[in-house]
C-alpha cells in the first residue's frame, strides 16, 4: 500500500495509512465513515465504544463479555440467526431467522 501524504485540518489527521504503532496519549482516537482493519493484533487498554457491527472473522479472547439488549418476548421474535441475549432467567439464541431457543439458568 502507498504511503499517502497526511492531510491535518483543525488538529486532525485525515486521509492516512498507518504502518506500526499509534499511540493517542491523552485525548481520542475516533475513526468515521471507515474500517478498522488489524491483520495480526489489536491491542486497546481502556474502553472501546462501538455504534455498529463487528465482525471477527476468526478467534476472540476476553475477560468477559457484558451482553446488552432486549429479549424476545416469544419463540417467533425478530432475531438474526447467531444472535444472543440473556436476562436473569434464560440465555436467548436466535437459530433461525426470527426463531428463538432459550436455556434456563441457575445457580450452582
Amino acid at each position: 500500500m502507498p504511503w499517502p501524504t497526511s492531510t491535518f485540518t483543525n488538529n486532525r489527521l485525515l486521509n492516512t495509512y498507518v504502518k506500526g504503532f499509534v499511540d493517542v496519549s491523552g485525548g481520542d482516537l475516533i475513526l468515521r465513515n471507515g474500517d478498522i482493519i488489524a491483520n495480526k493484533q489489536l491491542v486497546v487498554h481502556g474502553d472501546v465504544s462501538l455504534n455498529n457491527h463487528v465482525t471477527i472473522s476468526k478467534t476472540l479472547t476476553t475477560e468477559s463479555i457484558i451482553l446488552n439488549g432486549n429479549t424476545p418476548q416469544q419463540a417467533t421474535s425478530t432475531g438474526t440467526i447467531g444472535q444472543i441475549t440473556v436476562d436473569g432467567n434464560y440465555i436467548y439464541v436466535c437459530t433461525g431467522i426470527n426463531t428463538w431457543k432459550r436455556a434456563s439458568l441457575s445457580t450452582w
